[in-house]
């Protein structure tokens, strides 16, 4: 059974992101996830790797809240594995072998948080004389990390990333993913995709055109703006507000979850859906909340006009 539309949008916060200035400061985000838990507003949280034991249990616990409305917890290792050199692609097999290890210590970590969901991304890409070498060594790593997550009761979902720009990913575009999960899917079910608009754009693809070759393994979609002229110098996966100078707009997101409506993508319990918006570096205590402002009306605005569509 359906869910009603005005139900489809579930809408997510990605907590590393609109808090991206403090969000390795003990204590920090948990005490975020409590509030959001008691506003009411967002029915997913998706979280970097929490370090603290400490923060996982609080956390834990706050979903546990009476009326509690979050039902999806994700945990996403793509900041952590840019700062300690992980590669799931590596084809330097002891290198692919330490980094599954460490997701794994991740996924178990996970786990104590609540997360039912834990998200990784592609490494680098390798060039054409060892691209082959390297689907295989993400293969078996996706392959390895899918089933150690079903254990701790976790899909695994797997974000391609940019590849022209910024970290330049072995597989990115919708050809190439298709090619991998479709490999992949049949033998693990608990396998996902995240659809992110700003990769999409940035690897030169059509948003709906993606969305449509995608839709069998799409699990959850960040709304991530971007620029997409090459000479201008805020090109490539920034994670800008939405609008101008960016190409994502409010009108465009609407369209595109209207899209994925249509064409009954996670019909049966509603579709996942983030604001991915960076807050600034260096963020004065009184702007802290700006950027967890600016997703949350951003998002509130997509839906609405989702709701008004007919």
């Amino acid at each position: 059974m359906a869910v009603e539309k005005r139900d489809y949008i579930i809408p997510s916060v990605h907590l590393a992101e609109v808090y991206f200035s403090r969000y390795k400061e003990q204590g920090y985000l948990a005490s975020k996830v409590e509030h959001i838990v008691q506003d009411g507003f967002y029915r997913s949280i998706e979280l970097p790797p929490i370090e603290s034991k400490a923060d996982r249990k609080r956390i834990e616990s706050a979903f546990r809240v009476e009326r509690c409305r979050v039902g999806n917890v994700i945990v996403w290792s793509g900041l952590y594995a840019d700062e300690h050199g992980l590669d799931i692609n590596a084809t330097d097999e002891k290198v692919r072998l330490k980094s599954v290890s460490a997701l794994k210590t991740l996924i178990e970590q996970a786990a104590e948080c609540g997360a039912g969901n834990f998200g990784v991304i592609s490494g680098r890409d390798t060039g054409i004389l060892e691209k082959s070498d390297a689907f295989r060594a993400l293969i078996k790593s996706l392959t390895e990390l899918t089933e150690f997550a079903k254990q701790y009761r976790q899909n695994l979902i797997f974000e391609p990333v940019e590849k022209f720009s910024g970290r330049r990913a072995l597989l990115g575009n919708t050809e190439e993913i298709l090619q991998l999960l479709q490999i992949l899917k049949p033998e693990l079910p608990s396998l996902y995709c995240c659809y992110d608009t700003s990769h999409a754009a940035l690897n030169r693809e059509l948003l709906n055109e993606a969305l449509v070759n995608m839709q069998s393994f799409i699990g959850n979609i960040h709304l991530s703006n971007a620029v997409l002229d090459l000479h201008d110098p805020l090109y490539g996966d920034r994670h800008l507000r939405p609008g101008l100078p960016g190409f994502l707009t409010a009108r465009k997101a609407e369209k595109l979850l209207m899209r994925a409506y249509e064409l009954g993508l996670n019909l049966k319990n509603g579709l996942i859906v983030c604001t991915e918006l960076r807050q600034e570096t260096s963020c004065p205590p009184d702007q802290e909340e700006q950027a967890f402002i600016t997703a949350t009306d951003f998002l509130k605005q997509v839906m609405l006009e989702f709701n008004l569509d007919v």
